[in-house]
Formats: structure tokens, sequence, C-alpha cells
């Protein structure tokens, strides 16, 4: 059955790690030089970086210049190491223009289930 073929994680677990929703408007102009920059920054985070573990990033369908993103760090100190890396202050600088609005929401991730292939 479908509930056999997921696995759900144990909740008190994941409330140790560090969870964020980014709310990002970008100047509809510049969307696909910030998706490049993004790419590269978050694909070089969850490769050189042990504590980050996860991003997803998506966009408003209506408005394809607002972009959410669910971002998982092992813990706090995970994320403050990601916010001082190169790659990332590289990010910001370059992304500084093209950031119209930019919302950072702490979260608690309560649960997650991810199909089992």
């Amino acid at each position: 059955t479908l509930l056999m073929s997921c696995s759900l994680s144990i909740w008190a677990q994941s409330n140790e790690n560090f969870v964020r929703l980014v709310e990002i408007e970008v100047d509809p102009n510049q969307i696909s030089a910030y998706k490049q920059l993004l790419h590269e920054s978050i694909n070089t985070s969850v490769s050189v970086e042990e504590g980050v573990l996860q991003y997803h990033v998506v966009t408003d369908k209506k408005d394809a210049f607002r972009f959410t993103l669910l971002e998982i760090y092992k813990d706090e100190a995970a994320y403050l190491a990601h916010i001082k890396t190169a790659h990332f202050l590289k990010y910001k600088q370059k992304s500084a223009e093209m950031v119209k609005t930019l919302k950072l929401i702490d979260v608690n991730l309560e649960a997650q289930v991810l199909k089992n292939d």
C-alpha cells in the first residue's frame, strides 16, 4: 500500500534541525540571471557543506518572480557557518540588485513524508 511505501520522519528529531522559509521577490527582468545564481549557490552549499541538508525552491505559478525556499540545516550552528561561506557571500553580493524583497521565517519541521522507491 501507499502507506507502507512512505516513511515518516520522527517529529522530535526534526526540531533539532534549523529550518527556514525564505520568501523572495525578484526583479521580473532578472529572473533568468537570478535562477542561475540561486542554482549555483544552493548546489554548491549542498555539495560542500556538511550541515546543509536540503533546499526546496518553488515559484508562484501566477507571479514567477516570487520564490519560496525551504532550507533545512543540521542545526543553527550549520546555518550560521553557511552564511559566512564564500559562495553564500557571492550569492548575496550578486543578487543584491535582483532581489526586491526578502522575508526570513524560522519554522519547525513537524513532519516529513518521503516516498520510498
